[in-house]
């Protein structure tokens, strides 16, 4: 909670608000939250306005006065942990304070990139039982300041190495970095099965989809046969 129209810094910080953990037990698309050390309006303070993000960070709020929230998505299995979102709420430009006594309306929007790669068997390729599928050269580590919520950088450590999360089906998902600090040129998916291995350099496909942005989500149809992928 910060000062009404001001950016977040530890002077805007209202009432000790600078990142208190909210948390809902629904999966829906809306919900309302609750926390064990609610927020509270000033009592004859200034008016307010709310940020937010998800998924929550006790380290967020750095000792030497970052706001930036750091986060590895190398680790794809639960696709809700690595999502992040941000919001934020000004009352429609006019601030909130004590008076205000309806819930603070949060709209999410996502911060990072949703691919699917729906993925099937053409001409050479008998079946797809114990198919691995393996993402090289991606950039897993992501650094975003919550002062504005803009992008500070992406990289990577070693040879990364990147698990798609399995939707079933042969349909993999990935949540991965908007492509502003790195090429996906220099990105490429590996599909193992019947001891052989099939690469697809993930910028060329049909579509020319050449970038990943903030808060889109593409979807490839991956077929793999004898001599190439063939992206769509």
């Amino acid at each position: 909670m910060v000062e009404h129209q001001q950016p977040l810094s530890a002077s805007s910080i209202k009432e000790g608000a600078g990142n208190v953990k909210y948390t809902t037990a629904s999966t829906s698309e809306t919900a309302t939250f609750t926390s064990t050390t609610p927020i509270y309006y000033p009592v004859n303070g200034p008016l307010v306005d709310f940020r937010a993000y998800h998924p929550y960070s006790s380290a967020a709020i750095k000792d030497d006065g970052n706001y930036w929230y750091e986060m590895d998505v190398q680790d794809q299995s639960n696709q809700s942990a690595i999502d992040f979102m941000t919001a934020s709420a000004d009352n429609s430009g006019a601030g909130y304070d004590k008076t205000n006594t309806s819930a603070v309306n949060l709209n999410f929007q996502h911060q990072l990139a949703k691919v699917i790669m729906n993925v099937s068997a053409g001409d050479g390729v008998s079946n797809l039982t114990g198919l691995d599928v393996k993402v090289k050269g991606m950039d897993h580590l992501v650094i975003f300041d919550l002062t504005d919520f803009s992008l500070v950088g992406t990289g990577f450590v070693g040879t990364p190495v990147i698990t798609p999360y399995s939707a079933g089906s042969n349909s993999y998902e990935l949540i991965l970095p908007p492509t502003e600090f790195y090429n996906l040129s220099d990105c490429k998916v590996e599909f193992t099965v019947g001891g052989n291995t099939y690469v697809w350099t993930i910028s060329e496909n049909s579509g020319n989809i050449t970038d990943f942005n903030s808060g889109e989500k593409y979807t490839f149809e991956v077929t793999l046969t004898k001599n190439k992928v063939q992206v769509s």
